[in-house]
């Protein structure tokens, strides 16, 4: 447990938030109201409420092409995503998402990017994820 832990408050922006965790290098931030906690926001969280800002939370419908165009717009715009180590597969609106990452971060991402696009429970695969030891760890989604 952290001595100092970084906290926000409920009206604390989307922005300043991205900011502490990718500064601090945390997943999580505990949100607090006249000194007491009342909540944790999450790295998922973040990314849930970004999309929903930017108007690609889960829409439902539409052929599998355009839900896999939809997913690369939506991918090709993070500065972490790159095409070569991921392929992308949609059948009857679930996503097959298959490759190597190299961190927990990005495979937490990748999921939340699909499932914002096509919906909870509408992503499925295996994303591998590449330790510095060199060593592969298989997670699944």
């Amino acid at each position: 447990m952290t001595c100092d832990p970084v906290t926000v408050t409920e009206g604390t922006t989307l922005e300043k938030v991205a900011e502490l965790m990718e500064r601090r290098r945390i997943k999580h931030l505990l949100v607090v109201r006249e000194g007491k906690i009342v909540g944790v926001v999450s790295h998922a969280d973040l990314l849930r409420a970004v999309g929903a800002q930017l108007g690609t939370t889960p829409e439902g419908g539409g052929d599998d092409p355009v839900i896999h165009r939809r997913l690369l717009a939506e991918l090709e715009q993070e500065t972490w995503f790159t095409a070569r180590s991921i392929k992308i597969a949609v059948k009857d609106g679930v996503f097959a998402l298959e490759g190597t990452v190299s961190d927990e971060h990005t495979r937490e991402a990748l999921r939340v990017a699909a499932q914002n696009v096509a919906g909870p429970g509408k992503v499925r695969g295996e994303v591998v994820l590449l330790e510095t030891s060199d060593r592969l760890v298989s997670i699944g989604l």
